[in-house]
């Protein structure tokens, strides 16, 4: 992974009950609808990695409507802020990929499945070039790190970064965490 121009951080959150994790989403009308993106629009500068932008987008699940005490504890995002702020997939989307433009797009795990789950969920044609979509972790994983020891939100602790109001679960915090993380190795 060459990090020399500029590119996205990503990071999702979705619909969640006790357990489904461990059971991949397997019970009846457990599904992985997207309630929330965070992204950091990355540039470097001066052997530097800068924030140039950032954005956060709430969705509003249209299966599972109203979110789980679990999802809302794990999340902090609660039912009136998707009611009050959140958009439909597609637009919510459509924000998104404006904000990308034509950089690549890095998460932890590439979460573009879940892109993808949710396109054929809602029986939406995907236009997304997956090509864009990358796994951060093989590049973690060079510098001898177990990525499965830690999420999006917590790998900047293999290292003892500091970093202030930790908020593991929110998008942002998450890509917040993956960028400290990218800073400290390079």
């Amino acid at each position: 992974m060459n990090f020399e121009k500029s590119f996205i951080i990503y990071d999702t959150e979705f619909t969640a009950w006790p357990g489904s994790q461990e059971r991949n989403w397997n019970l009846p009308n457990e599904h992985r609808e997207l309630v929330a993106i965070g992204a950091l629009k990355i540039k470097k500068e001066d052997n530097n990695y800068i924030i140039e932008d950032s954005l956060k987008i709430l969705f509003i699940p249209k299966i599972n409507s109203i979110l789980s005490d679990y999802f809302i504890n794990l999340t902090s995002i609660t039912n009136d802020e998707i009611n009050k702020y959140g958009y439909d997939y597609q637009d919510g989307m459509k924000l998104f990929l404006e904000f990308c433009g034509n950089l690549d797009r890095y998460s932890y795990g590439n979460d573009y499945h879940i892109f993808q789950e949710n396109y054929n969920l809602y029986k939406l044609k995907n236009n997304l070039n997956k090509d864009k979509y990358k796994d951060i972790r093989p590049y973690f994983e060079k510098y001898k790190i177990n990525t499965n020891n830690y999420t999006s939100g917590s790998i900047y602790k293999h290292f003892n970064i500091k970093i202030d109001n930790e908020q593991i679960h929110d998008p942002l915090f998450d890509c917040l965490s993956i960028f400290n993380t990218i800073k400290y190795l390079n």
